[in-house]
């Protein structure tokens, strides 16, 4: 995912965002509180990403930026 979005289209950031909110959503489901320190992160995550919704933001190249280094960055080592 990270390594196909393009910091120049708004419309993939918004691909990428809402695929990973969906993946972030499932682990939290999956996780069901087995883990709470998993469960705790996964949680941190989703927040960080609804504060860093493109959609509230559109046409701001740093926060596209941002948000593919940081938050789907951290989304990628979850998965791990």
């Amino acid at each position: 995912m990270i390594d196909t979005l393009s910091t120049t289209d708004p419309r993939a950031v918004e691909q990428a965002y809402r695929e990973g909110m969906r993946d972030l959503q499932s682990m939290r489901s999956e996780l069901n509180g087995e883990s709470p320190e998993l469960s705790r992160e996964v949680n941190d995550m989703i927040k960080e990403m609804q504060r860093l919704d493109p959609a509230r933001f559109k046409g701001n190249p740093e926060l596209v930026e941002q948000l593919r280094s940081q938050v789907l960055a951290g989304l990628e080592q979850l998965k791990v």
